[in-house]
């Protein structure tokens, strides 16, 4: 988050900084975890961060994705093949939640 941004309009400007998809509305899945901030990502972050809390939300997108330098490819994909491909457990979990809100 930048000085004085929201956590929601965070999301939204990474989203557009990340894949240059304008997202109007998101909703917030009440859900988010942490994981330890590793050694040398701590100079990106204030000096007494030891964690980073992900939040997770979600939105619909009508846009295709114009990939930011950080990323080399994208892709749509249904719950299950994402859950195939998702490495990190949390990441997994926070699919989980939001698939389980889609459909409740």
């Amino acid at each position: 988050m930048e000085s004085g941004e929201s956590i929601e309009d965070a999301a939204i400007r990474e989203v557009k900084e990340e894949s240059g998809i304008e997202v109007y509305q998101l909703t917030d899945s009440s859900y988010s975890y942490d994981f330890p901030l590793k050694e040398e990502w701590k100079l990106k972050y204030t000096t007494n961060a030891e964690s980073i809390i992900e939040h997770v939300f979600y939105a619909e997108v009508e846009e295709f994705p114009v990939l930011s330098c950080e990323h080399q490819e994208f892709g749509w994909f249904s719950f299950n093949q994402a859950m195939c491909i998702l490495s990190f457990g949390n990441n997994k979990k926070a699919l989980s939640y939001v698939e389980a809100s889609l459909n409740a």
